[in-house]
């Protein structure tokens, strides 16, 4: 392998990881407790790279890795506000407060 094409795969691997998280899990905010220190990181490097892409900055982000995330239903923001639920808009933490407490 060259070293653009290792990366690729190793990409996909992180990729089919975060696929199956989200199937199991239903988001894509992956904490290290519930989805693992890697998955994590890689969560937050996607994220930090589409960032960088939007702001014209080198970045390892392509068109194509976006549309393969965002067919997944993918989360470009890890703040807790964009996974508020049509419950009243209580953040989704709040939910599980409530659930469990009331």
């Amino acid at each position: 392998f060259g070293s653009t094409e290792e990366a690729n795969q190793i990409w996909l691997v992180f990729f089919d990881e975060l696929r199956n998280f989200m199937e199991d899990h239903g988001y894509s905010n992956v904490l290290p407790r519930c989805g693992g220190t890697q998955l994590s990181v890689w969560v937050d490097e996607q994220r930090s790279n589409y960032q960088l892409m939007k702001e014209g900055k080198h970045s390892s982000m392509t068109d194509e890795r976006v549309r393969q995330l965002e067919s997944i239903g993918f989360q470009w923001s890890n703040d807790d506000s964009s996974l508020r639920m049509s419950q009243g808009g209580q953040s989704s933490k709040a939910i599980k407060w409530n659930e469990r407490f009331h």
